[in-house]
C-alpha cells in the first residue's frame, strides 16, 4: 500500500521528475504531483493546490532559485522545500 504524497516539482527538466518519482515509489509512497518550470506557474500552483511538499532543482532555466526561496519563505507556508 503506498502513501499519498501531494508533491510540487519546481524544475524544467521532465526526466529529474521521473526519477524522483520512481524514487518516491520505491519509498513507498504515490507522489500525486504538479511540475512547475516558471514563477508564474509556480505562483499559481502554491495559490491553487495543498501540497505536503516542495522539490525544486537548483539550477532553473526560467526563474532565480532564489527568488523562488524567498518567495515560498515569504508566504509563510508550513511545507518542507
Amino acid at each position: 500500500m503506498f502513501i499519498p504524497l501531494r508533491v510540487l516539482m519546481i524544475g524544467d527538466n521532465e526526466n529529474d521528475v521521473k526519477l524522483l518519482r520512481k524514487e518516491m515509489e520505491r519509498g513507498g509512497y504515490k507522489p500525486l504531483h504538479k511540475r512547475v518550470d516558471t514563477f508564474d506557474s509556480l505562483k499559481e500552483a502554491l495559490n491553487q493546490g495543498v501540497w505536503d511538499i516542495i522539490v525544486t532543482d537548483y539550477h532553473l532555466g526560467k526563474c532565480d532559485i532564489f527568488e523562488v526561496l524567498r518567495y515560498i519563505k515569504g508566504q509563510d507556508l508550513s511545507i518542507p522545500v
